[in-house]
């Protein structure tokens, strides 16, 4: 009884670990995938193109400005892509990603340039990214930016 015992224990140690090593590597995969999403973010923030922002938004987006205005996914392509401002330039930092189940909170720094006409004005904001994980892929569910 004492030998079953034991081996029920190495058996149970043996299962855990290597679950351990599966879920860190799936989540690994998961970040560095999301890692390349959020640089094609950033990238159609500057160049938007439909098919680009359409397949990265979810359609029940909620993107939120530092100014409170509030657009859904219609709103922020038609905005982005015809809207009275234009994102010059952006630059990332202190970023940093947890991933819970499916979704993926993605707090930023972001900083740049925008346009506006010929007025070019500086941005210092602080930015909540809120990613789910579909079938097809990571898509941006809400946003909210707040001035720094």
């Amino acid at each position: 009884m004492t030998k079953n015992y034991t081996t029920q224990k190495i058996y149970i140690a043996v299962f855990a670990f290597f679950s351990l090593c599966i879920t860190q590597t799936v989540y690994g995969q998961s970040q560095k995938n999301l890692d390349s999403v959020l640089e094609e973010f950033r990238s159609a923030l500057i160049n938007p193109d439909d098919a680009t922002l359409l397949r990265l938004t979810s359609k029940d987006l909620t993107y939120g400005h530092s100014n409170g205005l509030i657009e859904n996914q219609d709103q922020f392509i038609e905005a982005l892509k015809n809207g009275p401002s234009k994102f010059v330039a952006i630059q990332v930092s202190d970023q940093s990603i947890t991933l819970v189940d499916d979704l993926a909170l993605v707090r930023q720094n972001l900083s740049g340039e925008v346009q506006t006409g010929e007025a070019v004005s500086k941005l210092n904001l602080g930015v909540l990214l809120v990613w789910k994980k579909e079938k097809s892929g990571w898509q941006l569910l809400a946003r909210q930016a707040f001035k720094r």
